[in-house]
Protein backbone atom coordinates (compact mmCIF):
# COMPACT_ATOMS: atom_id res chain seq x y z
CA UNK A 1 0.00 0.00 0.00
CA UNK A 2 1.36 3.45 -1.16
CA UNK A 3 1.56 6.15 1.43
CA UNK A 4 -0.82 7.98 -0.50
CA UNK A 5 -3.05 5.04 -0.23
CA UNK A 6 -2.65 4.53 3.43
CA UNK A 7 -3.66 7.91 4.17
CA UNK A 8 -6.68 7.44 2.46
CA UNK A 9 -7.71 4.01 4.10
CA UNK A 10 -6.58 5.72 7.32
CA UNK A 11 -9.43 8.84 6.83
CA UNK A 12 -12.17 6.22 5.78
CA UNK A 13 -11.26 4.41 8.80
CA UNK A 14 -11.45 7.17 11.23
CA UNK A 15 -14.91 7.40 9.73
CA UNK A 16 -16.47 3.86 10.27
CA UNK A 17 -15.81 1.92 7.59
CA UNK A 18 -15.29 -1.36 8.94
CA UNK A 19 -13.29 -2.75 5.88
CA UNK A 20 -11.29 0.10 5.53
CA UNK A 21 -10.17 -0.90 9.65
CA UNK A 22 -9.77 -4.21 8.93
CA UNK A 23 -7.66 -3.18 5.53
CA UNK A 24 -5.54 -0.72 7.48
CA UNK A 25 -4.58 -3.33 10.02
CA UNK A 26 -3.76 -6.00 7.73
CA UNK A 27 -1.29 -3.09 5.86
CA UNK A 28 0.50 -2.19 9.38
CA UNK A 29 0.38 -5.72 10.20
CA UNK A 30 2.51 -6.66 6.99
CA UNK A 31 6.04 -7.02 6.89
CA UNK A 32 6.71 -3.57 5.46
CA UNK A 33 4.90 -1.68 8.06
CA UNK A 34 5.56 -4.26 11.22
CA UNK A 35 3.23 -1.61 13.41
CA UNK A 36 1.74 -4.79 15.39
CA UNK A 37 0.59 -2.76 17.86
CA UNK A 38 -1.37 -0.10 15.99
CA UNK A 39 -2.53 -2.89 14.15
CA UNK A 40 -4.13 -4.61 16.52
CA UNK A 41 -6.25 -1.32 17.83
CA UNK A 42 -7.65 -1.87 14.49
CA UNK A 43 -8.51 -5.01 14.42
CA UNK A 44 -10.57 -4.65 17.78
CA UNK A 45 -12.11 -1.82 16.32
CA UNK A 46 -13.43 -3.68 13.30
CA UNK A 47 -14.15 -6.36 15.53
CA UNK A 48 -16.51 -3.94 17.95
CA UNK A 49 -18.04 -3.37 15.10
CA UNK A 50 -19.21 -7.00 14.60
CA UNK A 51 -16.74 -8.00 11.70
CA UNK A 52 -16.11 -11.42 12.08
CA UNK A 53 -13.16 -11.87 10.77
CA UNK A 54 -11.61 -8.95 12.63
CA UNK A 55 -12.28 -11.22 15.79
CA UNK A 56 -10.64 -14.27 14.52
CA UNK A 57 -7.48 -11.72 13.91
CA UNK A 58 -7.64 -10.58 17.42
CA UNK A 59 -7.79 -13.95 18.60
CA UNK A 60 -5.11 -14.97 16.44
CA UNK A 61 -2.59 -12.10 18.01
CA UNK A 62 -3.28 -12.53 20.97
CA UNK A 63 -3.11 -16.20 20.69
CA UNK A 64 0.41 -15.25 18.73
CA UNK A 65 1.58 -12.16 21.22
CA UNK A 66 1.46 -10.25 18.13
CA UNK A 67 0.87 -6.00 19.26
CA UNK A 68 -0.11 -7.93 22.71
CA UNK A 69 0.83 -10.29 25.36
CA UNK A 70 0.74 -13.21 24.39
CA UNK A 71 -2.83 -14.71 26.05
CA UNK A 72 -4.46 -18.20 24.39
CA UNK A 73 -7.06 -17.77 26.92
CA UNK A 74 -8.33 -14.13 25.62
CA UNK A 75 -7.87 -15.47 22.17
CA UNK A 76 -10.20 -18.45 22.52
CA UNK A 77 -12.71 -16.20 23.94
CA UNK A 78 -12.31 -14.05 20.96
CA UNK A 79 -12.76 -17.19 18.43
CA UNK A 80 -15.90 -17.82 20.91
CA UNK A 81 -17.54 -14.56 20.08
CA UNK A 82 -17.07 -16.29 16.25
CA UNK A 83 -18.26 -19.60 16.89
CA UNK A 84 -21.03 -19.16 19.10
CA UNK A 85 -22.70 -16.34 17.06
CA UNK A 86 -25.37 -18.22 15.31
CA UNK A 87 -25.59 -14.88 12.72
CA UNK A 88 -22.15 -15.15 11.61
CA UNK A 89 -21.34 -16.73 8.19
CA UNK A 90 -21.01 -20.61 8.81
CA UNK A 91 -17.42 -20.83 7.39
CA UNK A 92 -16.01 -18.15 9.66
CA UNK A 93 -17.68 -20.17 12.81
CA UNK A 94 -16.33 -23.24 11.55
CA UNK A 95 -12.43 -21.68 11.51
CA UNK A 96 -13.11 -20.44 15.07
CA UNK A 97 -14.23 -23.48 16.06
CA UNK A 98 -11.18 -25.26 14.38
CA UNK A 99 -9.12 -22.52 15.96
CA UNK A 100 -10.48 -22.88 19.24
CA UNK A 101 -9.84 -27.05 19.30
CA UNK A 102 -6.24 -26.55 18.33
CA UNK A 103 -5.06 -23.23 20.98
CA UNK A 104 -7.05 -26.11 23.30
CA UNK A 105 -4.36 -28.68 21.94
CA UNK A 106 -1.29 -26.86 21.09
CA UNK A 107 -1.23 -23.78 23.59
CA UNK A 108 -3.35 -25.05 26.33
CA UNK A 109 -2.40 -28.68 26.57
CA UNK A 110 -5.97 -29.22 27.21
CA UNK A 111 -7.20 -32.36 25.45
CA UNK A 112 -10.50 -32.56 26.59
CA UNK A 113 -11.41 -29.08 25.88
CA UNK A 114 -10.12 -29.50 22.35
CA UNK A 115 -12.29 -32.72 21.69
CA UNK A 116 -15.55 -30.96 22.72
CA UNK A 117 -14.85 -28.08 20.62
CA UNK A 118 -13.93 -30.28 17.37
CA UNK A 119 -17.32 -32.39 18.45
CA UNK A 120 -19.03 -28.65 18.01
CA UNK A 121 -16.78 -28.49 14.23
CA UNK A 122 -18.50 -31.82 13.28
CA UNK A 123 -21.98 -30.11 14.04
CA UNK A 124 -20.75 -27.22 12.14
CA UNK A 125 -20.37 -29.47 9.29
CA UNK A 126 -16.91 -30.72 9.47
CA UNK A 127 -16.97 -34.50 9.74
CA UNK A 128 -13.18 -34.93 9.38
CA UNK A 129 -12.82 -33.43 12.39
CA UNK A 130 -13.55 -36.84 13.94
CA UNK A 131 -9.47 -37.85 12.64
CA UNK A 132 -8.40 -35.13 14.79
CA UNK A 133 -10.35 -36.51 17.34
CA UNK A 134 -8.86 -39.95 16.97
CA UNK A 135 -5.33 -38.72 16.94
CA UNK A 136 -5.77 -36.88 20.78
CA UNK A 137 -6.96 -40.10 21.72
CA UNK A 138 -4.76 -42.22 20.46
CA UNK A 139 -1.85 -39.86 21.81
CA UNK A 140 -2.82 -38.65 24.69
CA UNK A 141 -2.55 -34.90 23.81
CA UNK A 142 -3.34 -33.00 26.87
CA UNK A 143 -5.38 -36.48 27.95
CA UNK A 144 -5.45 -39.71 29.32
CA UNK A 145 -4.78 -42.05 26.00
CA UNK A 146 -7.81 -43.89 25.41
CA UNK A 147 -6.98 -46.70 22.14
CA UNK A 148 -10.77 -47.76 22.43
CA UNK A 149 -11.82 -44.21 21.92
CA UNK A 150 -9.63 -43.56 19.21
CA UNK A 151 -10.39 -46.58 17.47
CA UNK A 152 -14.01 -46.02 17.47
CA UNK A 153 -13.81 -42.70 16.08
CA UNK A 154 -11.26 -44.19 13.28
CA UNK A 155 -14.21 -46.90 12.83
CA UNK A 156 -16.48 -44.08 12.56
CA UNK A 157 -15.15 -42.49 9.30
CA UNK A 158 -14.28 -45.70 7.88
CA UNK A 159 -17.72 -46.47 8.17
CA UNK A 160 -19.58 -43.06 6.82
CA UNK A 161 -19.86 -43.34 3.16
CA UNK A 162 -20.72 -39.66 3.36
CA UNK A 163 -16.66 -39.09 3.49
CA UNK A 164 -14.32 -39.00 1.00
CA UNK A 165 -12.32 -42.85 0.07
CA UNK A 166 -8.89 -41.53 0.84
CA UNK A 167 -10.27 -40.17 4.26
CA UNK A 168 -11.60 -43.34 5.15
CA UNK A 169 -8.68 -45.01 3.52
CA UNK A 170 -6.32 -42.81 5.93
CA UNK A 171 -8.63 -43.83 9.02
CA UNK A 172 -8.32 -47.68 8.78
CA UNK A 173 -4.42 -46.80 8.25
CA UNK A 174 -3.82 -45.45 11.42
CA UNK A 175 -6.45 -48.45 12.96
CA UNK A 176 -3.99 -50.73 10.67
CA UNK A 177 -0.76 -49.24 12.63
CA UNK A 178 -2.20 -48.98 16.32
CA UNK A 179 -2.65 -52.72 15.56
CA UNK A 180 0.04 -53.33 14.33
CA UNK A 181 2.54 -51.90 16.82
CA UNK A 182 0.20 -52.50 19.89
CA UNK A 183 0.14 -48.51 20.47
CA UNK A 184 -2.59 -47.43 23.22
CA UNK A 185 -4.36 -51.00 21.95
CA UNK A 186 -3.10 -54.36 22.59
CA UNK A 187 -1.43 -55.88 19.39
CA UNK A 188 -3.54 -57.99 17.08
CA UNK A 189 -1.56 -58.75 14.01
CA UNK A 190 -5.31 -60.46 12.27
CA UNK A 191 -6.75 -56.59 12.97
CA UNK A 192 -3.61 -54.78 12.03
CA UNK A 193 -4.09 -57.08 8.16
CA UNK A 194 -8.11 -55.93 8.53
CA UNK A 195 -7.13 -52.61 8.19
CA UNK A 196 -4.14 -52.63 5.89
CA UNK A 197 -6.31 -54.47 3.46
CA UNK A 198 -8.97 -51.90 3.92
CA UNK A 199 -6.72 -48.96 3.06
CA UNK A 200 -4.77 -50.44 0.52
CA UNK A 201 -8.11 -50.42 -2.14
CA UNK A 202 -7.29 -46.49 -3.50
CA UNK A 203 -4.09 -45.84 -5.75
CA UNK A 204 -3.55 -42.83 -3.29
CA UNK A 205 -0.18 -42.35 -1.33
CA UNK A 206 -1.77 -44.43 1.88
CA UNK A 207 -2.77 -46.78 0.13
CA UNK A 208 0.34 -47.63 -1.33
CA UNK A 209 2.19 -47.54 2.15
CA UNK A 210 -1.44 -50.13 3.33
CA UNK A 211 0.45 -52.43 0.41
CA UNK A 212 3.61 -52.47 1.89
CA UNK A 213 2.33 -52.81 5.35
CA UNK A 214 -0.04 -56.20 4.15
CA UNK A 215 3.18 -57.26 2.30
CA UNK A 216 5.22 -56.96 5.74
CA UNK A 217 2.70 -59.15 7.14
CA UNK A 218 2.57 -61.67 4.76
CA UNK A 219 6.23 -61.68 4.55
CA UNK A 220 6.37 -62.13 7.99
CA UNK A 221 4.13 -65.32 7.82
CA UNK A 222 5.95 -67.05 4.86
CA UNK A 223 2.92 -65.95 2.95
CA UNK A 224 4.88 -65.97 -0.13
CA UNK A 225 1.87 -65.83 -2.66
CA UNK A 226 0.32 -63.32 -1.21
CA UNK A 227 3.28 -61.35 -0.56
CA UNK A 228 4.38 -61.20 -4.36
CA UNK A 229 0.47 -60.41 -4.70
CA UNK A 230 0.41 -57.40 -2.76
CA UNK A 231 3.42 -55.97 -3.46
CA UNK A 232 2.86 -56.12 -7.42
CA UNK A 233 -0.27 -54.60 -6.69
CA UNK A 234 1.57 -51.53 -4.87
CA UNK A 235 4.10 -51.82 -7.63
CA UNK A 236 1.39 -51.26 -10.04
CA UNK A 237 -0.21 -48.43 -8.33
CA UNK A 238 3.16 -46.82 -8.37
CA UNK A 239 4.85 -47.37 -4.83
CA UNK A 240 8.43 -47.18 -5.96
CA UNK A 241 8.96 -48.69 -2.39
CA UNK A 242 7.41 -51.64 -3.61
CA UNK A 243 8.89 -51.92 -7.13
CA UNK A 244 12.14 -52.15 -5.08
CA UNK A 245 11.35 -54.83 -2.61
CA UNK A 246 9.90 -56.86 -5.46
CA UNK A 247 12.61 -56.62 -7.95
CA UNK A 248 15.20 -57.65 -4.59
CA UNK A 249 13.23 -60.88 -4.06
CA UNK A 250 13.24 -62.05 -7.01
CA UNK A 251 17.17 -60.58 -7.70
CA UNK A 252 18.22 -62.91 -4.65
CA UNK A 253 15.74 -65.33 -4.55
CA UNK A 254 14.48 -63.82 -0.84
CA UNK A 255 11.45 -65.99 0.89
CA UNK A 256 11.41 -69.23 -0.60
CA UNK A 257 11.11 -67.52 -4.23
CA UNK A 258 13.12 -68.45 -7.29
CA UNK A 259 15.82 -66.70 -7.92
CA UNK A 260 14.90 -64.74 -11.24
CA UNK A 261 17.07 -61.71 -12.62
CA UNK A 262 15.15 -61.46 -15.67
CA UNK A 263 11.71 -60.92 -13.50
CA UNK A 264 13.66 -58.63 -11.16
CA UNK A 265 14.88 -56.57 -14.31
CA UNK A 266 11.83 -56.08 -15.97
CA UNK A 267 10.08 -55.20 -12.71
CA UNK A 268 12.75 -52.09 -12.42
CA UNK A 269 12.27 -51.26 -16.26
CA UNK A 270 9.01 -50.51 -15.49
CA UNK A 271 10.32 -47.69 -12.54
CA UNK A 272 12.78 -46.16 -15.09
CA UNK A 273 10.16 -45.60 -17.65
CA UNK A 274 7.64 -44.34 -15.91
CA UNK A 275 9.37 -42.63 -12.89
CA UNK A 276 7.54 -39.42 -11.44
CA UNK A 277 11.09 -38.17 -10.05
CA UNK A 278 14.82 -38.59 -11.15
CA UNK A 279 15.97 -39.96 -7.75
CA UNK A 280 13.71 -42.95 -8.63
CA UNK A 281 15.07 -43.21 -11.77
CA UNK A 282 18.40 -42.95 -10.38
CA UNK A 283 18.15 -45.62 -7.98
CA UNK A 284 16.17 -48.45 -10.37
CA UNK A 285 18.75 -47.96 -12.97
CA UNK A 286 21.70 -48.78 -10.09
CA UNK A 287 19.71 -51.75 -9.39
CA UNK A 288 19.72 -52.62 -12.93
CA UNK A 289 23.20 -52.31 -13.24
CA UNK A 290 23.95 -54.39 -9.87
CA UNK A 291 22.14 -57.34 -11.29
CA UNK A 292 23.58 -56.94 -14.95
CA UNK A 293 26.93 -57.02 -13.35
CA UNK A 294 26.47 -60.65 -13.09
CA UNK A 295 25.96 -61.66 -16.99
CA UNK A 296 26.86 -58.38 -19.04
CA UNK A 297 29.19 -56.04 -17.80
CA UNK A 298 28.73 -53.76 -20.82
CA UNK A 299 24.97 -53.52 -20.11
CA UNK A 300 25.40 -52.59 -16.65
CA UNK A 301 28.46 -49.72 -17.67
CA UNK A 302 25.67 -48.26 -19.79
CA UNK A 303 23.22 -48.12 -17.10
CA UNK A 304 25.87 -47.21 -14.56
CA UNK A 305 26.23 -44.03 -16.73
CA UNK A 306 22.92 -43.54 -16.86
CA UNK A 307 22.53 -43.38 -13.53
CA UNK A 308 25.55 -41.20 -13.73
CA UNK A 309 23.89 -38.38 -15.94
CA UNK A 310 20.51 -38.26 -14.32
CA UNK A 311 22.30 -38.08 -10.65
CA UNK A 312 24.49 -34.79 -12.28
CA UNK A 313 21.05 -33.52 -13.56
CA UNK A 314 19.58 -34.07 -10.32
CA UNK A 315 22.61 -32.39 -8.24
CA UNK A 316 22.49 -29.14 -11.39
CA UNK A 317 18.31 -28.99 -10.28
CA UNK A 318 19.14 -28.92 -6.86
CA UNK A 319 21.47 -26.24 -6.65
CA UNK A 320 19.59 -24.15 -8.84
CA UNK A 321 16.67 -24.56 -6.51
CA UNK A 322 18.66 -23.84 -3.07
CA UNK A 323 19.81 -20.39 -4.89
CA UNK A 324 16.21 -19.84 -5.69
Amino acid sequence: MTNEQLIDCRRRANHGDISAMRELAFSLRNEAERKLSEAFKWFIKAANFGDAWSFLLVGDMCRFGQGTPRDPLKAVECYKEVANNHGVDILNRQDAANRIAHTYEIDLADGENAVRWLKILIRLGQPAARFKIAEIYRDGRGLEPSGKKAVSHFTHMIKDETLPDDLRRSAAFEVGKMFGTGTAVERNEKLALKYFKMAAGGDEPISREACLAVAEIYGANSNVNNLIRTLTAASDAGSHRATRILSDIFRDGKFGVKKNPKRALEILAKDVANGFSLIDQIIALRKSAEIYREFDSDKAAELSREAERLSRTWTKNFDVLQTQ
